[in-house]
């Protein structure tokens, strides 16, 4: 089961990105790109996971975009969760994967987020 999560972050889009490319270093990158001028910073890295839980990989994309000075938007989504085409069942997996940056920019910026 895909899962996604939203947060707003006070923090410079660019330091968010450092932040946490350090932090999911455990987890294998798949890929990262940024587009970066003086006004706009998005950043999308692609990790990849296996759960021995649910016999898979899970995928992770996480997404930084500036939304103001100072201030930035990241979105987590996780998706291959799960091994059926009927029972789309993951044991938490992918909600478990798509928090794990929440939580990294929780214990250490000020966010609000959403579901």
């Amino acid at each position: 089961m895909a899962q996604a999560f939203i947060c707003d972050v006070e923090a410079e889009a660019g330091e968010l990105h450092a932040y946490l490319s350090q932090r999911m270093g455990h987890v294998e990158k798949i890929s990262e790109d940024n587009f970066a001028d003086e006004e706009h910073y998005v950043a999308v890295l692609m990790y990849e996971q296996y759960f021995w839980r649910v016999g898979n990989q899970v995928a992770l994309m996480i997404l930084i975009a500036k939304t103001g000075p100072g201030r930035c938007r990241l979105k987590t989504v996780s998706c291959g969760s799960s091994r059926g085409m009927i029972f789309k069942f993951d044991m938490g997996a992918a909600g478990d994967f798509a928090l794990e940056p929440i939580n990294y920019v929780q214990e250490k910026y000020k966010i609000t987020w959403q579901r």
